[in-house]
């Protein structure tokens, strides 16, 4: 089976098969919550007001533009965003995609790290979903929003950068 995917050209197609990525974080599913709470609250009062007898007045007409028009909007970018965030790890470099409407990705050198750190709001430590803000040795900083798991990126590249600190120093840090 392999060698037939691999004469088609399939297999390199999957760079995963050879495991150069350490870790991955995506989007976080939390991105389309947003819309989903004002579609639900416009189509309670839309139903409170048709249910009073008000379903022909000027404000259900708003109400009906904003569920069909602004909503579907909203999870388009929703969408956008969800599928274009990333932060890649791999044993060389870290790749950060801040996702739409940002463009450009950012590949920063492993050796190149000074700390990585995540960032919860209250409601982001409920759902798993938060920030990673990685620092360089230039002082730069650079920060991927909505991500999921970010605490465990940021531990494993803190980890390697410990490690890296003891192999060219031969002294543990403490911090």
């Amino acid at each position: 089976m392999a060698e037939s995917l691999d004469a088609a050209g399939l297999i390199a197609a999957f760079p995963s098969i050879s495991r150069p990525v350490v870790a991955v974080a995506r989007g976080h599913i939390s991105i389309f919550y947003p819309a989903l709470i004002i579609l639900d609250l416009y189509v309670c009062t839309w139903a409170l007001l048709v249910a009073m007898g008000q379903g022909g007045t000027p404000i259900t007409r708003v109400i009906a533009i904003v569920c069909f028009v602004v909503v579907p909007m909203l999870f388009v970018y929703a969408f956008l965003r969800f599928m274009t965030v990333s932060v890649i790890v791999t044993k060389g470099k870290v790749l950060m995609r801040r996702g739409w409407p940002f463009s450009g990705v950012y590949s920063i050198a492993r050796e190149d790290l000074r700390s990585a750190h995540s960032e919860f709001s209250y409601f982001g430590k409920l759902v798993g979903s938060g920030s990673l803000t990685v620092t360089t040795i230039s002082g730069d900083h650079h920060r991927v929003k909505d991500i999921g798991s970010p605490d465990r990126i940021a531990a494993r590249l803190n980890a390697s950068i410990e490690r890296a600190a003891e192999a060219s120093t031969g002294v543990a840090w403490t911090t």
